[in-house]
């Protein structure tokens, strides 16, 4: 591994996401004992022909590295795939929530004005009903003094007390015959 450190945001990640200290001093560690591991068991295996070649086993121990971080790269990648995956699904689930609070806030307004409105035309119902009420019971009292009046009137005039359709009739024809 080289001592260079690649940014958060050109290995996949956001910004701010890094693996823990802890894991990446161990991370470098292993990778330089199976490096240190590799070039020894190759150099103690080898004949003496063969150890002339040291290159091989350099170039074979970096190979082994490289797909160490290959490896290391494609886990963090799938990590971060697996994470971002669960926040758009917590995100789906808390707009869906938000969306089904709205409509029951909603709903109930509705119901709530729907209750107020109901409530007025019934008590502008009761209202009218009770004028309507009020005002027979004043055509009524208005016919009865009406009648009291000219019925007590005919009585003192004739002497006898008829019904007041009688009398409506007599007067009627007394005008119609006085022509």
């Amino acid at each position: 591994m080289s001592g260079l450190r690649v940014p958060a945001a050109k290995r996949g990640g956001a910004l701010g996401e890094r693996r823990p200290a802890s894991t990446r001093r161990y991370a470098k560690a292993a990778a330089a004992c199976l490096l240190l591991a590799a070039a020894t068991a190759l150099a103690a295996c080898g004949s003496s022909e063969e150890r002339g070649s040291g290159h091989a086993g350099v170039a074979e121990a970096e190979s082994i590295e490289h797909e160490e971080e290959v490896a290391e790269k494609k886990q963090e990648a799938a990590e971060m795939a697996q994470e971002r995956e669960e926040i758009l699904s917590l995100e789906s689930k808390k707009q869906e929530e938000t969306a089904q609070a709205n409509a029951a806030r909603t709903e109930a307004a509705a119901a709530a004005k729907a209750k107020k409105k109901l409530e007025a035309a019934e008590k502008a119902a009761h209202k009218r009903e009770k004028l309507a009420e009020e005002r027979a019971k004043k055509i009524e009292q208005e016919a009865a003094k009406i009648h009291t009046t000219t019925t007590t009137s005919t009585q003192k005039s004739t002497g006898k007390v008829s019904p007041p359709s009688r009398e409506v009739t007599t007067k009627a024809e007394g005008a119609h015959a006085a022509p």
